[in-house]
């Protein structure tokens, strides 16, 4: 399975495709963060075909995952178990030293992890924390209502962290 994963990867640099119909690109890269999370396959090797997916796909499609797994976390019938949460965790990590080179090139990205940042199964500090992190690069912050009903409760853990990100989620809306 792992060869026909990666022509499908190879092929994401040659097409576009565009359908009223469930875009099989997508689905490609959900079941890539999925194959990830649960083990299947490695993110940090040079050939990894998550590596590979990231290098090839349009920042729209590497929105798409984010906004997919993050509005996966909130499902509550969504188990990704504790060593699953610390993958995702790792991913995050991974993908903002990548963004951090060229965040002009990862908006929909970085706006698509406040998808993330409203699950409860992700510690809040981590989540703070990472919003942080991604409101330095791109102010945009989707669901930005969301967000901001999830900054409430940790003002009094880190409130000088809360009023900070709520000042740019805010400016950014002018």
């Amino acid at each position: 399975l792992i060869k026909q994963y990666e022509e499908v990867v190879e092929e994401l640099a040659k097409t576009r495709r565009d359908s009223e119909f469930k875009n099989p690109d997508e689905s490609l890269a959900e079941h890539l963060l999925i194959a990830y999370v649960y083990g299947l396959i490695e993110l940090r090797l040079q050939k990894s075909l998550l590596f590979r997916f990231n290098e090839v796909a349009n920042d729209e499609l590497r929105g798409h995952v984010i906004e997919y797994t993050g509005s996966s976390l909130l499902d509550s019938q969504s188990g990704v178990g504790e060593r699953g949460i610390e993958r995702l965790k790792e991913f995050w990590e991974w993908r903002l030293q990548q963004i951090k080179t060229e965040p002009r090139d990862h908006v929909q990205e970085t706006s698509q992890f406040g998808w993330w940042f409203i699950s409860n199964k992700l510690d809040y500090e981590w989540r703070l924390n990472k919003l942080m992190a991604v409101l330095e690069l791109n102010p945009y912050i989707e669901p930005d209502f969301l967000v901001i009903e999830a900054l409430r409760p940790m003002v009094k853990y880190s409130p000088v962290d809360v009023i900070n990100c709520l000042q740019i989620i805010v400016e950014s809306d002018k």
